[in-house]
């Protein structure tokens, strides 16, 4: 690359990073990595046999400016802090597309009749404030890992299997008392089986992926959360266009609490089965232009009647556009319904706008918003003296919660060379909400207790770093 076009780049990411601290953010999980696609971890590698090898760091700075997401108040005050944070991690794949197509190691093209992908990163996490982060039994560290096993892949019927653990340490929700501490562990092995006519022009799939949600012995405020679900889900598709098909998706899950629900719990949770079918189109109506147009049915049943039950329609529209070589735009609507450890279940009704582009193969720009309308179910939680369950929150409808929810992120790397990147990350999430909680450990006489989500607040964050990746 030659001095002009080093300068044209510059120039052009100083510009669309000034545009992009204009975006509204997204959630605290993509904080813990420093990019949310693990692709972009990877540079080129290191040839060991028929693998790849892919090892790095990253190391980043910045702040937040509401660590325990309160809403500002004389009661619950913001506190921010800034964070360092070093990230090692290392990757170990079978030969990328590129290798097996390309130069000295170009093969006939034919597919690998195994692909695989195993993958593992670290992260330590310092705040400047030490408050904002206990740091007993390893609660400053993070984990991140992943392997995916590919078999017979693109063939009429292949197969998936992987697993996926993290443990996240971040605050989540308002401070914990002292000696506790966030501590997570997300535990999710998966299996897929893939089935296709010989035209693909049918293709269908079944998979299986139990999940447990782990809080660590620290978490003292957290534990009756811990739960373990069995998800199944099933999708078919038939292309009766060159570009367009039928598509079906549907998911089951059962979720079952581990923990014997307590006076002491800040929220009262039940074991749980889920439903959700979807049935429409996905397709392209241009070269660059495509679509997807989703609507179906959703519902949550628990074991205790206490709880409200569930079942709406649900749908998806969104339109994407396609320019350049490596760039895409899309927006749209998504309404679905997920557990949540507030209510039993959460609605959220909103719109997205992403962008993702590549610019002179050196700098790339992710731009993504969102608003929407968030409904839950009943609000309640055991009552502290062992007689029954009472309201979570306060006021005349201290059962009824409803918020507006607005995210975005603004991401961006520059890359130096092919294995050095500058990276920096910026980030918003707010709740718009009248709820209140009716307790809390600053409310003279009220339980040491912290509900398990946060109520209305503003949370912004800011980083920058570099990372090598080969």
């Amino acid at each position: 690359m030659n001095r002009v076009s080093v300068n044209q780049s510059l120039r052009q990411l100083f510009v669309i990073l000034l545009a992009a601290c204009s975006v509204a953010i997204s959630d605290r999980a993509s904080a813990q990595a420093w990019l949310p696609d693990r692709e972009y971890k990877e540079g080129p590698g290191i040839k060991v046999g028929d693998l790849e090898l892919h090892p790095g760091v990253a190391v980043r700075a910045g702040y937040d400016t509401n660590v325990f997401r309160t809403d500002g108040s004389k009661q619950y005050p913001r506190f921010g802090s800034g964070l360092v944070s070093v990230t090692p991690h290392l990757f170990l794949t079978t030969q990328g597309q590129q290798r097996r197509e390309e130069g000295e190691d170009k093969d006939s093209g034919s597919l690998p009749p195994v692909e695989f992908k195993v993958g593992a990163s670290a992260t330590y996490f310092q705040f400047t404030r030490p408050e904002a982060l206990q740091t007993r039994r390893g609660a400053g560290f993070g984990i991140d890992t992943s392997a995916r096993l590919g078999v017979l892949p693109g063939r009429r019927v292949n197969f998936e299997v992987g697993a996926d653990y993290l443990r996240s340490v971040l605050p989540f929700t308002l401070n914990v008392p002292n000696g506790q501490n966030y501590t997570r562990d997300f535990i999710v092995p998966s299996f897929r089986l893939n089935m296709g006519s010989r035209s693909k022009v049918f293709t269908t799939f079944v998979g299986y992926a139990p999940q447990v949600t782990y809080f660590e012995r620290d978490a003292t405020s957290f534990r009756f959360l811990n739960n373990a679900a069995h998800v199944i889900n099933a999708g078919a598709g038939w292309k009766f266009l060159p570009h367009t098909a039928l598509v079906f998706d549907g998911e089951a899950g059962f979720q079952n609490y581990m923990e014997a629900l307590t006076p002491n719990a800040t929220s009262l949770v039940s074991t749980n089965q889920r439903l959700q079918v979807r049935l429409g189109l996905n397709g392209a109506l241009t070269q660059r232009l495509t679509f997807r147009l989703l609507a179906g049915y959703a519902m949550m049943t628990f074991n205790n009647d206490l709880m409200t039950q569930y079942e709406n329609a649900i749908g998806e529209a969104s339109l994407g556009v396609a320019f350049g070589r490596k760039n895409n735009f899309d927006f749209g609507y998504i309404g679905a319904v997920n557990p949540s450890y507030v209510g039993g279940w959460m609605r959220t009704d909103g719109g997205f706008v992403r962008l993702r582009s590549l610019i002179n193969g050196v700098f790339q720009l992710g731009l993504e918003a969102a608003a929407g309308f968030a409904t839950y179910g009943r609000m309640q939680r055991p009552d502290p003296d062992g007689t029954g369950v009472i309201a979570l929150g306060t006021g005349s409808d201290p059962t009824h919660r409803q918020d507006v929810r607005i995210s975005g992120a603004a991401r961006g790397e520059y890359r130096l060379t092919n294995w050095l990147a500058l990276m920096a990350d910026f980030v918003v999430i707010s709740t718009i909400t009248d709820f209140e909680y009716r307790a809390g450990r600053n409310v003279p006489g009220a339980p040491s207790d912290v509900p398990p989500f946060p109520a209305q607040f503003l949370d912004m964050q800011a980083y920058g770093g570099i990372r090598a990746h080969y």
